[in-house]
C-alpha cells in the first residue's frame, strides 16, 4: 500500500501552495504539560510509509494555504491512539486533499503519548485560534470544521461535543473565538462508545441539538468497532442535527489516505458531496 502524497516530510507537498506556516499554540507553554516525556521525535520506521510521530510537549498548528481559498478551514488531528500522531496518511495527505478543494487545512500537532485532557486543550485551542485568524486567512468565521482519524477522531467529536467554559485559563484574545467547530469528519473514531452494566453500549460523549453536523465514515471489518460512529449518527439525527453516514464492508483500520483496492479508499470523494452540499465547497 502506498500513502496518496508520496515522499512527503513535515515540509509541505509540492502540490501545496507553499510551506505551511507553524504556529504555537501556546506561547509560554502548554498548560498542565505532563512530565518526564522525552524529547519529541519519529518512532523507528515499521516499512509501511507512515511516519510516527510522538513525544509532542510544543503543540503547534501547521496551516497549508489553498491557491484559491474558498473560506473553509478545517482543522485535521491525525490519530494514533494518543500514544502517536500518524502525520502522512493521517496528516499531510489530508491537507493536500482539503487545499486541491480550495479548503485551508491546519494540522494539529497535538500533546502525545498518554495526554488527553491535554491534547483536548490543544483542540480547543487549535480551534479558537483558527477562527480568531479568520480575516487574515481569508476564512469565514462560520466554516471552521474539525476532520480526525481514530483517536483524532474521538478528539474531533470531543470539541464538537464540547459546552460550556474552555478547560484552561484564558491566554490571549484568541481564546475570545468560540472553540466550537462548525462541523466535523469523524473518520474510523475510537472510543465513543463504552459497554454498560447489561452488556450494552453508551455513548462516551454527550449529543445534543448544538452539537455541529457531521460525517462518519468506517469500516464494517474495523477492529474499532463501527457502532461508534453509528451510535453517534444515531445521537445525532434524534437531536435534529443534520449527519451522514457510510459504512464500507472493507477497508480495517487505518487507512487513511492510502492507496488500497477496497471501495472505502474513495471516501474522500464522499466527503467533498457532503462538504458541497452543506456549502463549505463550492459545486464543480
Amino acid at each position: 500500500m502506498k500513502v496518496w502524497m508520496a515522499a512527503v516530510g513535515l515540509a509541505a507537498a509540492t502540490a501545496m501552495a507553499a510551506e505551511p506556516e507553524v504556529v504555537k499554540l501556546w506561547p509560554a507553554g502548554a498548560p498542565d504539560l505532563a512530565q518526564g516525556i522525552d524529547t519529541e521525535r519519529y518512532q523507528p520506521d515499521k516499512g509501511d510509509g507512515v511516519k510516527r510521530l510522538t513525544n509532542v510537549t510544543d503543540p503547534r498548528l501547521e496551516i497549508f494555504r489553498p491557491e484559491k481559498p474558498n473560506g473553509t478551514a478545517v482543522v485535521v488531528c491525525p490519530g494514533g491512539g494518543y500514544s502517536i500522531l500518524a502525520v502522512t496518511h493521517e496528516g499531510l495527505a489530508v491537507c493536500e486533499w482539503l487545499n486541491r478543494l480550495g479548503v485551508t487545512a491546519a494540522m494539529l500537532i497535538y500533546r502525545v503519548p498518554n495526554q488527553r485532557d491535554g491534547a483536548y486543550q490543544d483542540a480547543q485551542r487549535a480551534v479558537g485560534l483558527v477562527r480568531s485568524r479568520a480575516k487574515d486567512l481569508g476564512l469565514r468565521p462560520d466554516r471552521i470544521g474539525v476532520l480526525g482519524f481514530s483517536a483524532g477522531g474521538h478528539l474531533a467529536a470531543r470539541v464538537s461535543a464540547h459546552t460550556g467554559p474552555r478547560t484552561y485559563a484564558r491566554v490571549d484574545a484568541a481564546d475570545d473565538a468560540s472553540c466550537r467547530p462548525d462541523f466535523s469528519v469523524l473518520v474510523y473514531p475510537a472510543y465513543l462508545t463504552t459497554t454498560n452494566a447489561t452488556g450494552g453500549t453508551d455513548l462516551t460523549l454527550p449529543a445534543g441539538k448544538d452539537t455541529p453536523p457531521a460525517i462518519m465514515i468506517h469500516a464494517a471489518n474495523d477492529r474499532i468497532t463501527p457502532e461508534g460512529s453509528i451510535a453517534w449518527f444515531l445521537a445525532l439525527k434524534r437531536a435534529g442535527v443534520p449527519a451522514e453516514l457510510h459504512v464500507y464492508a472493507d477497508g480495517g483500520h487505518g487507512f487513511g489516505m492510502k492507496d488500497i483496492p477496497q471501495d472505502i479508499r474513495t471516501w474522500p470523494d464522499r466527503c467533498a458531496d457532503w462538504m458541497r452540499s452543506r456549502g463549505l465547497v463550492p459545486k464543480p
